[in-house]
């Protein structure tokens, strides 16, 4: 099972992931060795691969990237159960420790080809695709399983995720499907209409967006381009896809300003997963009004975190996974992000240790969790790889968070106060920057 980590974890946390995961191996980019060091101490891994970015020497005793791959030679994929865990990410989207979730094998392709659908991020062979999103944020929204399975093109930005690279990138490569979060794309815009001629984009060019709330602003900004933007809601315990915003047949001739409005909300659920809203033991109407829970289930919907504590209220009774944003769903089934649940606040201070999802198959074998129906055992993958991607992403590119940062109460006393005031129309680089986040807004977090 691969363990993805974020770099910008602190010390402290990564250790709590490499022990808690029982992780036996670490691959990491050489420029990230000083984070290694830094946690070292604190964790027992039998092997640390490195792979040289930097043109420096390996430094003993870790052993290089190519060399670990030719000890490989030749060697069969092995048959395995679609329900086995393959990959497992930590998600820091509440208070307390680390929680991770394993992802199955017939989670991510099913996830695969959902996003891969017209009405989501619209994948195909003839595609090249640029996530602009690492791969310990959600496996990179499903981005590189998904043009693996269809043959598309693939193109990584690495740590260079200024506006200007990434439009150099984008001309360059000839992208026609990219994906990443808000503050990225509104330094993007903001050079696009500074520098009027100077990048030619393919004419097919897609956006997704997710991980905050997409500003109407920025829609209109994208459609005076003339580049297509779609908006995409998602958790790490989804896998992490769950919704798309995607105007129907029906609405052709609605109000520019109202079909804006309805491409600013999170969307209708893709194919297969679930969505109600629940307050006070009860699910809601759906009449775009009445505020409630979001919960979710569906195929690639996680039924628990690993190992988790006996109090742990993130999943009800009858399976659905308690996401802990208020919301309204209209009658057309599009979802609107409201606010963040104080109840889903107040559970998670109480958590102190989180884990990823899993379960034990009949012959013993470690599974990931599915849709929320099957009971989990707490058996223990074998074999556990953990790799941190090292694309390192400056402060600009990951400041993009502080939206999410801020309705999940991550940020201290003041500078939460003034984010939740202004959300979700701070949208420009500069305000960012203003505010003083580091990268994610993480360091200010109160957790």
């Amino acid at each position: 099972t691969i363990v993805s980590g974020e770099f910008q974890f602190s010390p402290d946390e990564l250790a709590y992931i490499v022990n808690h995961g029982g992780d036996r191996m670490l691959i990491v980019d050489d420029v990230l060795l000083p984070v290694y060091e830094k946690f070292r101490d604190k964790v027992r891994l039998e092997r640390i691969i490195v792979a040289p970015t930097t043109g420096n020497p390996v430094p003993a005793p870790y052993q290089t990237y190519d060399d670990f791959l030719n000890e490989a030679g030749e060697r069969e994929f092995p048959r395995l159960d679609e329900n086995e865990a393959a990959v497992m990410c930590y998600t820091s989207g509440t208070t307390g420790a680390p929680k991770g979730v394993v992802y199955s094998h017939r989670a991510l392709v099913l996830h695969a080809f959902a996003i891969a659908l017209p009405d989501c991020f619209f994948l195909a062979q003839a595609d090249s695709v640029m996530p602009v999103v690492p791969m310990f944020h959600a496996n990179a929204w499903g981005l590189p399983s998904a043009s693996t399975m269809l043959g598309a093109r693939q193109v990584l930005p690495g740590p260079n995720l200024d506006p200007a690279s990434l439009l150099d990138l984008l001309d360059k490569e000839k992208v026609t499907r990219t994906a990443g979060v808000p503050t990225v794309w509104l330094g993007v815009v903001e050079l696009l209409e500074r520098c009027p001629g100077r990048w030619h984009l393919h004419p097919r060019l897609r956006v997704g967006v997710g991980g905050a709330a997409l500003p109407e602003s920025l829609i209109v900004a994208f459609d005076r381009l003339g580049i297509a933007v779609r908006h995409a809601w998602g958790m790490t315990e989804l896998t992490p896809v769950g919704t798309a915003s995607v105007p129907k047949a029906s609405m052709s001739d609605w109000p520019a300003a109202d079909l804006v409005a309805l491409r600013a909300k999170q969307g209708t659920p893709l194919p297969f997963v679930e969505v109600r809203g629940v307050e006070g033991g009860r699910e809601v109407p759906w009449d775009g009004q009445t505020l409630a829970e979001l919960q979710v289930r569906g195929p690639w919907v996680a039924a628990s975190y690993h190992n988790p504590p006996a109090n742990c209220e993130s999943w009800t009774d009858d399976g659905w996974f308690r996401t802990g944003d208020v919301v309204t769903i209209d009658p057309e089934g599009y979802i609107k992000i409201a606010d963040r649940s104080k109840d889903q606040f107040g559970r998670s201070r109480k958590r102190s240790a989180r884990s990823p999802s899993r379960s034990r198959g009949r012959r013993g074998r470690d599974r990931a969790s599915q849709v929320g129906r099957a009971p989990l055992g707490r058996g223990r993958p074998e074999g556990r790889l953990s790799c941190d991607t090292g694309a390192a992403p400056r402060a600009f590119g990951r400041a993009v968070q502080l939206l999410a940062v801020a309705r999940r109460h991550r940020v201290r006393s003041r500078d939460s106060a003034h984010l939740r005031r202004q959300a979700p129309e701070i949208h420009l680089a500069r305000d960012v920057r203003r505010l003083g986040l580091g990268p994610a807004g993480r360091r200010l977090s109160s957790a």
